[in-house]
């Protein structure tokens, strides 16, 4: 069996109800719950439903300037998750984004390893 037909089948709905996929980006989303934990919007992201995410997101992106990575990341999972697929990808793509940018901007000399957690990351 394809993989594709795999995850069509996985992803899709069974009997009727949608069935969700386990996602886990820790420290910052689990989808039990939710459990969110990005920082000033943690609350209400995972709080949102249908009815409340566009509003959530409303929200964040007029503070688009102050929004770090993984915050956007979430927003897409949650975006995701309640329906607003379109929405969704932009989310993604705009935290790839920003992640992409910070990596860029830092030295990559004095960033050190995963594994020397004392050292700060000096960024231009």
């Amino acid at each position: 069996m394809p993989l594709w037909t795999i995850l069509l089948t996985s992803c899709g709905q069974s009997g009727g109800k949608e069935e969700r996929m386990p996602i886990y980006v820790t420290p910052f989303y689990n989808s039990e719950g939710p459990q969110v934990a990005v920082g000033k919007h943690s609350d209400d992201l995972a709080r949102a439903n249908a009815d409340t995410i566009e509003e959530m997101v409303a929200a964040m992106k007029a503070e688009w300037d102050e929004l770090r990575p993984e915050a956007m990341c979430v927003a897409a999972i949650r975006l995701f998750d309640l329906g607003l697929k379109d929405e969704a990808v932009y989310w993604f793509y705009s935290a790839q984004y920003r992640g992409r940018l910070f990596q860029a901007l830092c030295d990559p000399d004095q960033v050190g390893s995963m594994l020397t957690t004392t050292r700060s990351i000096p960024c231009l």
